[in-house]
């Protein structure tokens, strides 16, 4: 996945604070791309006279559903660049990613952000409340284990039960 990509090359590349900065805008550049891509594509789905409200809701839905995301990256960036009260920050951010995957319903987000809090419950010695947050989540998934993101997370789950 191109995010995870754009990490690790923009993270071993670039030296101290500007590595943020980059970090923070090839994230925000995938998005906005994204963004446009979803914007477009509700306008040729709905072509036609709409009403304002049905445009703006749209529009708001679709600026709406890369947030989860987003703030997930952030929360890597940040751990990534490390510092004081990183982890505080991190932890805050990966839970307002989860809530709000979970308030929209995107499972896949979910799974994401879930993972990604649990692995840093983990790192903090916290290993039954990573599992207790993790296990639900992937438990609800019934296909696609070819899919990294599940295979990430069972291995995370089978690393917490050893």
């Amino acid at each position: 996945m191109r995010p995870r990509h754009v990490f690790r090359h923009i993270g071993e590349a670039e030296p101290g604070e500007r590595r943020i900065k980059h970090l923070e805008r090839a994230v925000e550049d995938e998005l906005a791309l994204d963004m446009h891509l979803q914007l477009a594509a509700i306008v040729l789905e709905f072509p036609g006279v709409q009403s304002a409200t049905r445009r703006q809701t749209q529009i708001q839905t679709s600026e709406r559903m890369f947030e989860a995301e987003f703030l997930r990256l952030k929360a890597r960036a940040l751990v990534i660049e490390g510092g004081p009260g990183v982890l505080t920050d991190a932890q805050r951010l990966l839970e307002e990613s989860l809530a709000i995957a979970q308030n929209q319903r995107a499972r896949p987000l979910e799974l994401r952000a879930a993972a990604d809090l649990a692995q840093l419950h983990r790192d903090q010695g916290r290993h039954a409340e990573a599992r207790a947050l993790l296990a639900p989540v992937y438990a609800w998934f019934t296909e696609g284990f070819d899919i990294q993101d599940l295979k990430e997370a069972k291995a995370l789950l089978d690393a917490l039960d050893a």
